[in-house]
């Protein structure tokens, strides 16, 4: 080997020439030309051989890609010869007399032609049952679109199949199979089928090439096929863009979905937001109300402890005003908080103040009742004593009325006015005691005037029986007095009717 490099071990310079020789020293330093010869020589045969193996694979590799070529071009002509046998067959037997298939066949084509896809699928159905077991592809294909028009793409698409499956090659299959799916709505899969059409009829037409027509006949058949696959294509075309297009649709439809669910997400978010505000609002206001009430009730405490014949009984009723209106506020809150859904405790302490607030009004109702059947009675009591014919029996009737409706304890200076009347009542008994005895007359009209003290008696039992039972001491006053008018004179006429 030769070479510019340095020299090294193993190394050979000639001297003039400027080169150094590598390699062709011996283990002792003696140089050979014989020894760097044989190395040149093997190593062109080791490179011969490997080129030789890669030229030996290369060369099978290629013979086989031939052989397969020329199975798959030996299988793809007998297929075609298959058809063109089959298409003669077919054309010999239409030439000849036609039979009941071929009758029913061509019925079948005259629906068709009119419209009629239901009778036409009808005699479709006859000549593949007439054919049995024998299954025609062109029969299966006119019965599949027969089926595609009449919109039962299920029956079209089964039909489609079985007949791409009986002719693999022939355009019109595939173009079946494709309809049938998009109408199925199936576009991606309506889309391969037919471009798997397209691609059936370039290859018809290729085959057609090789058998030898004419140049006429092969630019109008590379028309035909030309435009015929521009159709498949352009179909599978369409189907893409529908696919699309629902593809399209679909995800609007999701992205539309999403976000309505994210919208009823918030608005449940705000709503349940706004139901925690407003539950802790009407808490907060029942709250309110329930410490409004019990402070109600501490005024009317404090105002019926102090309550006098002056002053306290003018300010009184104004309280029961303003208890009764927070009654009404609790319980107007107290319907929304059920309705919000406030907790159970502050409803309960609500209820319970509605409940003391009841029966403060109540007792203060009773109490004020009785204090205006005291009042009366004291008034009755001041009217007898101003009475200069004032009688002993009158004067003991509203003496033991003042004391039964409680004036000592319930009028101011009502314990005076009954000491005074009593006072007078012993003055009255001392003085009839001395008295000498009237005249008959006197007699019946003192007669008249006891049996008024009685009924005076009756009547004021009446009214605290009455008051018992619910009314009021005015109204039952009234009407018992309205009696014991009646009565009374009654009693005088009897008394002053002649004997």
């Amino acid at each position: 080997m030769f070479g510019f490099g340095p020299r090294t071990p193993g190394s050979v310079f000639a001297p003039g020439s400027g080169f150094v020789f590598t390699g062709l020293a011996g283990h002792d330093g003696s140089f050979s030309f014989e020894r760097e010869a044989d190395g040149i020589r093997h190593r062109r045969e080791h490179t011969s051989r490997t080129e030789h193996i890669h030229q030996e694979e290369h060369w099978r590799r290629a013979q086989e890609a031939q052989r397969e070529e020329m199975r798959r071009a030996q299988q793809q002509v007998q297929r075609q010869f298959e058809q063109a046998r089959q298409r003669c067959a077919q054309k010999a037997s239409e030439a000849a007399e036609p039979t009941r298939a071929d009758q029913l066949r061509q019925r079948g084509n005259q629906a068709f032609a009119a419209g009629r896809y239901a009778k036409a699928v009808t005699q479709y159905s006859a000549a593949l049952k007439a054919m049995a077991p024998t299954r025609n592809p062109r029969l299966l294909s006119n019965r599949s679109a027969s089926y595609a028009k009449l919109e039962r793409f299920e029956e079209a698409y089964k039909d489609a199949v079985e007949c791409a499956k009986l002719s693999p090659d022939w355009d019109k299959a595939h173009g079946r199979l494709g309809m049938a799916l998009a109408g199925l709505g199936k576009h991606e899969a309506a889309a391969e089928a037919f471009d798997q059409a397209a691609a059936a009829c370039i290859a018809s037409a290729e085959l057609h090439g090789q058998t030898g027509v004419s140049d006429s006949e092969g630019a109008q058949l590379a028309a035909e096929v030309a435009k015929a696959a521009g159709e498949w294509r352009e179909r599978a075309r369409q189907q893409r863009v529908q696919a699309e297009t629902e593809a399209q649709r679909e995800r609007e439809k999701a992205q539309a979905e999403a976000a309505a669910v994210a919208k009823r997400r918030d608005e449940t978010r705000r709503r349940e937001v706004q139901i925690e505000i407003r539950k802790a609002e009407v808490e907060h206001e029942l709250r309110h109300a329930v410490d409004e009430g019990l402070a109600r009730i501490e005024e009317l405490q404090r105002r019926s402890a102090g309550d006098s014949a002056g002053g306290g009984s003018v300010q009184l009723p104004l309280v029961l005003v303003a208890i009764e209106e927070q009654e009404e506020v609790i319980k107007r809150v107290l319907t929304s908080a059920q309705r919000v859904g406030v907790c159970k405790e502050v409803q309960a302490h609500a209820k319970g103040a509605l409940k003391r607030l009841l029966c403060a009004r109540e007792d203060e109702r009773r109490r004020s009742e009785e204090s205006e059947a005291a009042r009366i009675a004291a008034a009755e009591l001041q009217a007898v004593l101003d009475d200069e014919e004032c009688t002993r029996s009158r004067l003991k009737a509203a003496i033991r009325r003042a004391e039964t409706v409680g004036v000592e304890a319930k009028v101011d200076k009502g314990a005076a006015l009954l000491t005074t009347a009593r006072e007078l009542l012993a003055a009255l008994g001392k003085e009839a005691k001395t008295k000498p005895k009237a005249a008959p007359k006197a007699a019946g009209t003192a007669s008249a005037h006891a049996a008024g003290s009685e009924h005076e008696q009756i009547v004021t039992l009446g009214v605290q029986q009455m008051v018992e039972m619910g009314f009021s001491a005015p109204a039952a006053r009234t009407a018992l007095e309205r009696v014991h008018g009646d009565v009374v004179a009654a009693l005088e006429m009897l008394t002053t009717a002649p004997q």
